[in-house]
Order: C-alpha cells, then structure tokens, then sequence
C-alpha cells in the first residue's frame, strides 16, 4: 500500500508509468478474455415423452405416449420456446452441437463477469487520469 507523503516528482513520473503499465496489462487480459468467448445458447435440454394427435393412437388415453425425446427450452422475445432436437435414443450432431453450446453459454458468463470487473478498472483509470490531466491544465493556465 502506498503512504499519501509527499511524493517526489520522480515518485510521481514512476507511479503514472505504473499506472499506464496497468493499463496496458488490463486492456490484453480483457482482449485475451474476448478471445475465451465461444458460439453459445442459452436454454436447457429436457426428454419427454409426448401425444402425436392423432384420432386413435394409443397415446390419447395417456398411458403409453410416444418418446423420449429430447426438447431444447430457452428463452425468445419474452416468451419460454421449445424446439424438438431428436429421440433419446438417436443422438444426433445437433444435439452434441446443442450440448456444447449450452455448456459455452456457462463459460462466457463466467468471462464475461470477468470482463466487466476489467472494464471497471479499465474506467477508473481512464477517469483518473483525465481528472489529473484536467487539473494540470487548469493549473498551467490559471499561472
């Protein structure tokens, strides 16, 4: 932790070229994060078994219905949607595809809550820096 003494010029001049390393450091990691960040969906995956509707299957009564299938749940314009993938017992690419995405979409709120407390730095030191700038100026031009 640093003491609020009097800094030296030199003291001065190296914790501004500290900052600005900071800075630097800060803006690659996020960069580096924005690179973690993959194709994603949002949404779970659920099977059910279902009714066809059609007049005299044997799914009408309720007892033997049709399924599993797997059915993608996710949110739309404000609205819960479901979207069939495939039966239980015929994976398909879609549904690997869907699975992958899904469990991307985990990841990327992590990175993304890391980002964010990044840009939050990131902020901080761009303010403070134009607040001391500022000042400067106003300092120089009042003498």
């Amino acid at each position: 932790m640093l003491s609020k003494t009097v800094l030296r010029d030199e003291d001065l001049i190296n914790l501004l070229n500290k900052l600005n390393e900071k800075l630097d450091d800060l803006t690659q990691k996020r960069k580096n994060l924005m690179l973690q960040i993959k194709d994603s969906e949002s949404g779970i995956l659920i099977y059910e078994y279902v009714k066809c509707g059609k007049k005299g299957c044997k799914c009408n009564n309720g007892v033997s219905l049709h399924g599993p299938y797997y059915y993608h749940y996710f949110w739309s314009d404000g609205k819960l949607r479901k979207k069939y993938i495939c039966p239980v017992n015929k994976i398909n690419d879609n549904f690997k595809d869907l699975i992958e995405k899904i469990e991307n979409n985990k990841k990327n709120k992590e990175i993304q809550k890391q980002i964010k407390i990044i840009e939050n730095f990131i902020l901080r030191i761009n303010q403070m820096k134009d607040r001391f700038k500022d000042e400067i100026i106003e300092i120089l031009n009042f003498l």
